[in-house]
């Protein structure tokens, strides 16, 4: 990629990024966020790294608002402008501008930022609304399951987005397999050998129904 390139958001790959590339606005998962102290000068800055779908670079802010930099620290969704460099022999990006996201991400974002599940999303949906309505014995329980899965805007959002944006199902469909995961393991567990005297009167419906919702609700 030349940095003749537009700087238009959807322009850049972080796996194509090469020395002069600029963007501006681009939606970017933002990890491993450190603030530091210059020792000579006293100046605070920040580093960490961007990362999509494909890879991620280094970054250094120095230019930010102090209690910005604060916010920053961690694992975030974030719009980055940025022009790409070469420091210590490795590419680094110097970010000039982070904004929050006024709302969520659009689909072409998580789809930008985020591989994909390698599970059937679909088999997965129907695998919870087999054992959360169709077997779920209880009419107000199945109607609280109903609520979600029939929600149709909610579960566009639920099939794409990732549990969390680093560590544990950090893919789209994450959320969505993390959830299968509990409910399938629950499952497990209710259908296996309860001692009654430890948990009296078990309603394992509601567990069932708890572990749907644990991320959720």
């Amino acid at each position: 990629m030349s940095s003749d390139a537009p700087e238009a958001a959807d322009a850049i790959s972080l796996a194509e990024l090469t020395e002069g590339d600029r963007f501006s606005g681009l939606v970017l998962r933002v990890e491993d966020a450190q603030l530091r102290t210059n020792r000579r000068t006293g100046h605070a800055f920040l580093v960490g790294r961007l990362v999509d779908a494909g890879g991620g670079v280094d970054f250094i802010a120095f230019d930010l608002p102090a209690e910005r930099m604060q916010e920053l620290r961690g694992t975030s969704l974030q719009r980055i402008t940025a022009e790409a460099g070469v420091h210590a022999g490795r590419l680094q990006c110097r970010v000039s501008g982070i904004e929050s996201l006024p709302g969520e991400p659009s689909a072409e974002d998580l789809a930008r930022l985020f591989a994909t599940t390698a599970r059937d999303r679909e088999a997965m949906v129907d695998d919870l609304t087999r054992w959360l309505v169709d077997e779920q014995p209880h009419p107000g329980l199945r109607s609280i399951a109903r609520a979600y899965l029939d929600d149709e805007a909610f579960m566009l959002r639920f099939r794409e987005w990732p549990a969390a944006t680093s560590h544990h199902h950090a893919w789209r469909g994450g959320l969505l397999e993390h959830t299968w995961e509990v409910v399938r393991m629950a499952r497990a567990v209710l259908e296996g050998p309860v001692d009654d005297r430890l948990l009296p009167g078990l309603d394992r419906g509601l567990v069932l129904l708890g572990a749907f919702l644990h991320d959720l609700a």
